[in-house]
């Protein structure tokens, strides 16, 4: 880089620095009128990590509601038949394919929330 390029390229950077600086110093001021609690502080955090956690729980407990009542009904009979101390991994694709609406209707929040997880555990991956 040619050194009128590096002079220009220096000053951008230093206009731009300026310029964020100046914008976090009106950010902080408003946060502080407003008593917006800002995304980087521990408190946040501590709740999205705690949020995440409720809502990993939760597709645990959508998933389990969805394969109990599948069990409970279309698969009844698939389920009596199987000998006492099976052992069966139940898939997402298997119960999405029962033919029960109140299933479907499970497993639609079932991935809804899931998706929402995904998003909180790489938000969150990133805090503190």
């Amino acid at each position: 880089m040619n050194e009128y390029k590096m002079q220009n390229y220096n000053d951008f950077m230093k206009s731009l620095d300026k310029t964020v600086i100046d914008s976090m110093d009106s950010i902080e001021s408003w946060d502080r009128s407003a008593k917006i609690v800002p995304f980087n502080s521990r408190a946040y955090s501590d709740k999205l990590h705690e949020t995440a956690d409720k809502l990993q729980d939760l597709t645990g407990e959508l998933f389990g509601c969805a394969l109990e009542l599948a069990l409970a009904g279309k698969w009844r009979d698939w389920d009596n038949e199987q000998p006492i101390g099976t052992i069966f991994e139940f898939t997402e694709e298997m119960l999405c394919d029962t033919g029960d609406k109140n299933v479907d209707m499970l497993m639609d929040a079932y991935f809804k929330v899931k998706e929402v997880n995904d998003l909180f555990f790489f938000v969150t991956s990133d805090s503190f």
